[in-house]
């Protein structure tokens, strides 16, 4: 027990200076992207750290030193507080409360048009405390900056802990039927080979090779950034054109990057997967290239590549829960007391789960309603969003891709595209705007995380009712935590100020509210064609699982189909191949036991990138070392 407190803790006391160093190193001066990748570098420099400081605790106060579950459990709540305050999640929402009510000028006419239809018990009044978080140069610590923010962020924090709840009760439910369908968990591998005491990986030559090698590259990519007569490493994300002229350049452009962290990632994907990733990329530039030779796509996106992996992705969602009927539905009977299931081992007991899943879904469909969304919409919306999650998190325990996002292709991008811009109210435009964060991106959600801190507690000896507690914990804290820091940080700084980057207020604050005043001032019919590129994905989804099942060898896996509509996966598609090129001739030459003896050096390979980049990044944060954007590792 006192192992098990110590470690949450050391957790909880974490997690604020984390959030504090999150927001300025992704919110403020947008020099890295924390969050952006299924593996968080802060978090695998900590266990690093961690490591090494339990080395020398074992050998001068062996008493103090930190047993393996500690180090994870620390871990897990690091990564916990990151998915939530990070870069797709409050951070979106923290931008827009603010930038309709500032913005808001008679050129644009928001007050006019968007102003009396946002639910006002959700946004902080106009006045000083909205324009002094412009301005900065001031403390959060006024009773008139303070008092008007309480109303709104404490309904917001109920909305967030009541998602966060939500999707653990779903990873719970399902954590038995994915280990019995022996899903692999790529990404939470990597903590667990890192502490565990049989592997030795750190102990490994090859893990240290690896280590010096994309340390020093990741070096070298920043020494030439601070002093250009540094010879350049072709290392960071550049953009290829095939040629200028239709139709090849439909396929523009061509992003290629070698990351050693995404090789190493890469790596442990399965070889299916990797295959049907890069594959599939390539696939997708041809299909553009055919529909412009045949005179499409100029004008209307046709042939909709990104509406197709939407549409596989929810395809991919059903197909989860169709597999995982039978035992839902004794979940469900157990719930309801008509059937007896051992759930002692278990995050949560099934009955806890069933009906807090109930619960949280009852308060999240009534919040929604209460932003201005009708019932059946609200419906609509959670539903989608929660079949995003669902996916999201299966890809994250199935495959391990280093990030899956699918940008902009959420809830409300396809009921807009399903029913037109006409057939919403103001109230639900304003209500879905309000919602933004949710559906920007899909690659963030706490589910993913959590069933990974499931995972590692199932393999690293921890009792799954000690990781739930933990990661509850985390969430909580780090929701309270992350406004405050936001608040903290930007009345200090200020949004208009030259220390704060543009970026991040102009893609976060002002996409949504620049988004409905389009589709009120020019209001876009249903669009039959993005519809129709929902259906073919979703139908291809069909088509690759019942190949797959016809055809054991079949290469392409639908989750490749899916990751073409991921900005980041397309920016990876080299390392992926390089990934897959090496892997697959280890299997075939070398067998698994020439894979397993590589593991250590990929792991390296990782572990170097990511520690340097941590040790930049806080040289920047202290104004040490000048760091611009393209410098760091995120940007996925």
């Amino acid at each position: 027990m006192f192992h098990t407190v110590r470690a949450i803790l050391i957790g909880v006391l974490l997690i604020p200076l984390n959030i504090l160093w999150v927001t300025h190193v992704e919110y403020v001066r947008y020099s890295d992207n924390v969050s952006t990748s299924s593996l968080f570098f802060n978090a695998i420099t900590l266990l690093l750290a961690l490591t090494a400081l339990n080395a020398v605790l074992t050998r001068i106060l062996p008493r103090l030193a930190f047993r393996r579950g500690e180090m994870l459990i620390i871990y897990v709540m690091v990564v916990v507080s990151t998915a939530v305050c990070g870069h797709d999640q409050l951070e979106i929402l923290f931008s827009g409360l603010s930038y309709v009510i500032e913005r808001a000028t008679p050129e644009n006419e928001w007050g006019q048009i968007i102003h009396p239809y946002l639910p006002l018990h959700l946004l902080p009044p106009a006045g000083d405390a909205v324009t002094d978080l412009y301005r900065g140069n001031t403390t959060l610590y006024e009773p008139g900056h303070i008092i008007p923010w309480l109303r709104p962020l404490a309904w917001w924090a109920s909305f967030a802990a009541a998602l966060f709840w939500v999707m653990l009760c779903i990873a719970a439910i399902f954590r038995r039927q994915w280990e019995a369908e022996r899903l692999t968990y790529p990404i939470a591998e990597m903590p667990l080979q890192i502490t565990d005491p049989k592997t030795q990986v750190l102990a490994s030559p090859l893990f240290w090779a690896a280590f010096a090698l994309a340390a020093g590259v990741r070096t070298m990519v920043v020494a030439h950034l601070l002093a250009p007569s540094v010879p350049e490493l072709p290392v960071n994300v550049r953009y290829y054109q095939l040629s200028p002229n239709l139709p090849w350049s439909a396929a523009n452009p061509i992003p290629v990057s070698f990351f050693p962290f995404a090789i190493g990632l890469s790596f442990f994907l399965p070889a299916q997967i990797s295959f049907s990733v890069w594959a599939f990329f390539v696939l997708t530039r041809l299909e553009k290239v055919a529909a412009a030779a045949a005179g499409f796509g100029i004008t209307d996106d046709f042939p909709y590549v990104n509406e197709q992996g939407a549409g596989a992705a929810l395809g991919l969602a059903l197909a989860v829960l169709y597999f995982a009927r039978g035992h839902l539905r004794r979940v469900y009977l157990h719930a309801t007391g008509r059937e007896k299931m051992d759930d002692s081992e278990e995050p949560l007991p099934y009955s806890v789960a069933f009906w807090g899943l109930i619960a949280g879904l009852a308060y999240i469909l009534w919040f929604v309603v209460g932003a201005g969304l009708r019932p059946l919409t609200a419906a609509a919306f959670i539903g989608i969003t929660f079949l995003f999650v669902i996916v999201t998190a299966r890809i994250r325990a199935e495959v391990g891709l280093p990030t899956v996002e699918l940008y902009t292709q959420g809830a409300d991008r396809m009921l807009r595209n399903g029913f037109g811009d006409a057939f919403w109210t103001r109230r639900e435009m304003a209500g879905m705007s309000l919602l933004f964060w949710m559906v920007r991106t899909h690659r963030q959600f706490p589910m993913s995380s959590q069933v990974d801190g499931m995972r590692i507690a199932g393999r690293g000896g921890i009792s799954q009712r000690t990781m739930t507690a933990a990661m509850l914990i985390a969430g909580g804290v780090a929701i309270v935590t992350a406004f405050w820091a936001y608040l903290h940080v930007m009345y200090q700084i200020g949004y208009e100020s030259a220390r704060y980057s543009q970026i991040i207020l102009s893609s976060f604050g002002a996409a949504p509210w620049d988004s409905m005043s389009g589709a009120i001032n020019s209001p876009v019919p249903p669009n039959h064609g993005r519809v129709g590129g929902y259906a073919v994905g979703m139908g291809l989804t069909l088509i690759l699982s019942i190949l797959r099942v016809r055809f054991p060898g079949w290469p392409l896996h639908p989750v490749g189909l899916v990751s073409t509509t991921s900005w980041g996966v397309m920016r990876l598609w080299v390392p992926i191949l390089l990934a897959w090129c090496v892997k697959s001739s280890l299997l075939r030459y070398g067998g698994l036991r020439a894979y397993q003896k590589a593991i250590p050096f990929f792991i390296g390979l990782i572990c170097g990138e990511f520690a340097v980049g941590m040790a930049i990044s806080l040289l920047n944060l202290y104004n040490i070392v000048p760091i611009p954007p393209e410098g760091g590792l995120g940007g996925l």
